[in-house]
């Protein structure tokens, strides 16, 4: 990383919100490989496990993320996506 690239900072965060996701998925998902594109619908993932991952992203991030976000952005590369991107706006 250089201090010329303006997005290296940036695409070091993106990938420490994935690197969290995917082990956030292992953990709620035993059956999870912990791959960026699994879908939460796909592992039968419900409200419960949906509050519980968006409760431990709002705390990694510092950005509220509420379980609805999980229902629209279920991927963790989607997720992790979102979250950046809110990270950035505040």
């Amino acid at each position: 990383m250089t201090g010329s690239d303006p997005d290296a900072g940036r695409g070091t965060r993106l990938r420490d919100i994935q690197d969290f996701l995917s082990s956030v998925w292992r953990e709620v998902f035993p059956e999870s490989t912990g791959s960026m594109d699994e879908d939460f619908f796909a592992l039968a993932g419900s409200s419960v496990d949906a509050a519980m991952i968006a409760a431990r992203l709002s705390v990694y991030s510092g950005v509220r993320i509420s379980a609805g976000e999980i229902f629209f952005h279920s991927t963790p590369q989607e997720l992790a996506l979102a979250a950046w991107r809110a990270m950035e706006v505040t």
